[in-house]
């Protein structure tokens, strides 16, 4: 055995039967690089013990930046050794980590949309660094999955970019919900990129979202009369090579789905797990990011078919996305992550991390991409701040007359012209145009009989050409007899206008007024009557019949309005979203969102 004593000590064989004691040498020690004085002690030697003496300091003293470990002194010798021989470097038995950035322009691509490259794959088995991509007629849909600051953003920008280099196979069209911090929004300069809409734009959000499961429908029939499994096998099949590929791009899901997982936008959660599953066969791709894996519900990650996991903020979402503890440090850069087993380094447009310096890349990018022809994607519509009613057809598909621009379709949407219609809002938003619109439309679309006005001379309406006019509680009163009392003879009104009606109440025109409501609702009379939203939500007698249809217009709503008006939820809504004019329109329980038209003359 050996003493264990004497570290380094052992036995190495030569050969057949000859064995050698050996002593090694150690490396471990530390020695000054600097040659200290000798120190010698002086001192007197009686019979005593003595009494030492200083010395003076003539000579280097080592300190602790001078030891130096002899390890580092042999590496040193060995070093200058091989240089000063000329000899060649050793082959590494390894690669080099990935580095922090890579230029996205100066990484190999096919310039096909059937494979997007994204940056680069260490592939250490291999001995191997290959670019890494995502390949939509096979990975499907991709979710990014990483903490704040970790490169989510960058990494759809990435994508977007890659979408744009297809010069040898696609057009692809990109489109983008900005849920985060409006990092997508400089994606809005490249041609093939056909809106970023932010996420408070519930109006686009959902126009968006309604035209992409229009599109899957509609491509769904176009590819099974092919038998085309993919948008590639359709190009081929159906000789239509420009057929363009759709990518989603919805940065901040978890947002999303704060947003509208309940209420009556939630369609917008199912119309986005529509377009995840069914879209990929036709062409339909969603890349979405997350802070957390489990922020993405089940239903909608198991049609996720990729997943790029970037750095996450604590232990438990690392086990959860599979990967190990020390899978991160506190180095790593944004866009380092993992799909799979493999570690990628995601690529940016010019190499920088910078936003602004991305910005002026990606506004080159579509300087030169449109000097070259480059496809130009559908962008997804606003609703006008301003309709003229004069350009609107006269009545909408179903014979109604027209009240303005429905924000679904972007169409002409009509009122019922039967019965009472109520047209709310807060001062200054646009009530008095919305009550003379509504008044015109119905003279456009046929109403030749008399139209009867009774209000207050000092509003605006008043001076409008009426058949008969009431102004003010007495003439009101007596009109509105004298009208019921003609609707009763069977000499009905074209329609009938109270404007502000929240100022009849307990006047001498409250009673008249409420029996002419009555009388024009059985005769199926337009009433269209116009008061201020504060006003009309008490419970006066003459309100409650103005309401009791549930019929009616609010501009500029509250959310807390369509209940206490209309007997109607309203979705979650700011103020900001309704320029003057521009309301929710109620009709049998459903709701419209709609800029009201507004005569030119």
């Amino acid at each position: 055995g050996f003493d264990p004593a004497v570290p380094g000590r052992g036995i190495v064989r030569t050969g057949p039967g000859r064995m050698s004691l050996f002593q090694s040498g150690y490396v471990g020690g530390m020695t000054t690089s600097v040659a200290n004085a000798t120190v010698v002690d002086v001192r007197s030697l009686p019979f005593a013990p003595g009494t030492v003496q200083d010395q003076p300091e003539d000579g280097p003293v080592s300190s602790d930046e001078s030891i130096v470990p002899d390890i580092h002194k042999i590496v040193a010798t060995i070093g200058e050794a091989h240089r000063s021989l000329g000899l060649d470097d050793p082959r590494r038995p390894w690669l080099p980590e990935l580095a922090d950035l890579y230029d996205l322009a100066s990484l190999p691509t096919p310039r096909t949309d059937t494979e997007l490259v994204m940056g680069v794959r260490d592939e250490p088995d291999e001995q191997r660094q290959g670019t890494v991509a995502f390949r939509p007629d096979i990975d499907g849909n991709l979710l990014v999955i990483g903490t704040g600051g970790s490169g989510k953003s960058a990494t759809l920008r990435t994508l977007a970019v890659a979408a744009g280099l297809t010069a040898r196979g696609g057009p692809c069209h990109v489109y983008g919900l900005d849920f985060g911090a409006r990092g997508l929004a400089m994606l809005e300069a490249l041609p093939h990129v056909g809106a970023v809409v932010d996420g408070d734009d519930v109006e686009r959000v959902g126009r968006l979202l309604r035209s992409l499961v229009a599109a899957i429908d509609e491509r769904a029939d176009r590819f099974s009369q092919v038998n085309a499994g993919s948008l590639s096998e359709f190009r081929q099949l159906a000789s239509v090579p420009e057929e363009p590929r759709i990518i989603l791009l919805l940065d901040g899901y978890a947002s999303f789905r704060n947003n509208f997982e309940m209420g009556l936008n939630s369609w917008m959660m199912d119309a986005l797990q529509t377009v995840v599953t069914d879209g990929r066969a036709v062409g339909v791709h969603v890349i979405l990011s997350a802070d957390r894996l489990a922020a993405v519900p089940g239903s909608l990650s198991s049609g996720i078919q990729q997943r790029l996991v970037l750095r996450l903020a604590g232990e438990t979402d690392l086990m959860m996305a599979g990967l190990p503890l020390d899978a991160f440090d506190a180095g790593s850069p944004s866009g380092r992550g993992y799909i799979g087993d493999h570690e990628v380094q995601v690529a940016v447009l010019g190499g920088a991390s910078e936003a602004t310096r991305q910005a002026r890349a990606l506004q080159k990018m579509a300087e030169s991409m449109r000097r070259a022809g480059a496809s130009e994607a559908p962008g997804v519509a606003r609703l006008p701040e301003r309709v003229s009613l004069e350009e609107l057809p006269t009545v909408d598909v179903d014979g109604r007359p027209v009240l303005g621009l429905l924000d679904e379709t972007l169409g002409p949407l009509g009122f019922d012209a039967d019965g009472v219609l109520l047209v709310s809002g807060p001062a200054k938003s646009g009530r008095t145009t919305a009550v003379a619109t509504i008044v015109a439309s119905l003279r456009r679309a046929g109403a030749r009989n008399p139209f009867a006005y009774l209000g207050w001379a000092r509003s605006p309406l008043a001076a409008l050409a009426w058949d008969r006019q009431g102004a003010g509680p007495a003439e009101c009163a007596e009109l509105a007899r004298d009208i019921q009392q003609s609707i009763e003879q069977g000499r009905l009104p074209g329609a009938v206008v109270i404007d502000g009606v929240a100022d009849f109440v307990n006047s001498e025109a409250d009673l008249p007024l409420q029996d002419l409501v009555k009388a024009c609702r059985k005769a199926g009379i337009p009433v269209i009557v116009e008061g201020e939203t504060a006003e009309v939500t008490s419970s006066w007698p003459l309100l409650q019949a103005v309401k009791s249809a549930r019929h009616g217009i609010i501009l500029q709503p509250e959310q807390a309005d369509g209940d206490a008006v209309l007997k109607t939820p309203f979705p979650r809504a700011r103020r900001t979203e309704f320029p003057v004019g521009r309301g929710i329109y109620v009709r049998q329980g459903r709701i419209f969102r709609v800029q009201v038209a507004v005569v030119d003359a």
